[in-house]
């Protein structure tokens, strides 16, 4: 198989293959349905707990808060809410929801020990 059978744009003589007519675009794939399970958990654990508690009002500053976790948790990718709810036992559901409730609040104090500066 040559290098312009496999889509690499090289001409050797003959009409090359470019890299535009082989490669499908992430709009034609269903890649806009992936996302990491992890980062809802943070949000909401941060908006319905640690916000109120810690009277965190900041739109800044609750985003820098949420990266410094997420930055902090394993990815855990999914397309459907449904992946997890059936390849979780509600034993390590209630894991993750330990490990987001503790390093969120370890980037909280970070952050706010930090002064809530950028960096």
């Amino acid at each position: 198989m040559t290098t312009a059978a496999l889509g690499f744009g090289v001409d050797s003589g003959r009409n090359a293959i470019s890299n535009k007519q082989t490669k499908k675009s992430t709009e034609d794939m269903s890649f806009q349905s992936i996302r990491n399970y992890y980062e809802q958990l943070v949000v909401d654990h941060l908006i319905d707990d640690l916000a109120p508690e810690l009277d965190i009002t900041d739109d800044d500053l609750l985003a820098d808060i949420a990266c410094l976790a997420l930055n902090n948790l394993p990815a855990r990718y999914i397309r459907h809410e449904v992946d997890m709810a059936f390849f979780l036992t509600p034993g390590e559901r209630e894991r993750m929801r330990e490990r987001v409730a503790g390093e969120t609040r370890k980037a909280a104090e970070r952050v706010i020990a930090d002064g809530g500066q950028r960096r």
